[in-house]
């Protein structure tokens, strides 16, 4: 391999860790809300529907942006290589079960 794909290889690990990151995070989040008892009945007046969700979004692009760039970053061109070969069964792996848990969510 030339060392110019290099960055490339680690650019593209690191948006593909994002991108599953961000889903696997907002999917774990909803499903901890949907699992957890309903607080105070004032609590649940005074919460918005859209505040919850700006939030769990945000910490998802959160999670996402820490880990691809620690991917993007950390990982050496090999090893993002090898992260890429591996890429279609482990974003398989994880978006798919996430996609249909939020599916099942209310």
């Amino acid at each position: 391999m030339s060392s110019s794909r290099a960055p490339s290889h680690r650019a593209a690990a690191g948006l593909a860790v994002l991108g599953v990151t961000t889903v696997v995070s907002y999917a774990a989040q909803r499903l901890w809300a949907a699992a957890s008892p309903v607080g105070s009945m004032d609590a649940s007046i005074v919460a918005s529907v859209h505040i919850p969700y700006y939030w769990r979004c945000a910490t998802a692009l959160f999670h996402g942006l820490v880990l691809g760039g620690l991917a993007g970053w950390g990982l050496k061109a090999p090893e993002a290589a090898r992260l890429l070969r591996a890429g279609p069964w482990w974003i398989v792996g994880l978006v798919v079960p996430s996609a249909v848990a939020m599916l099942v969510v209310p």
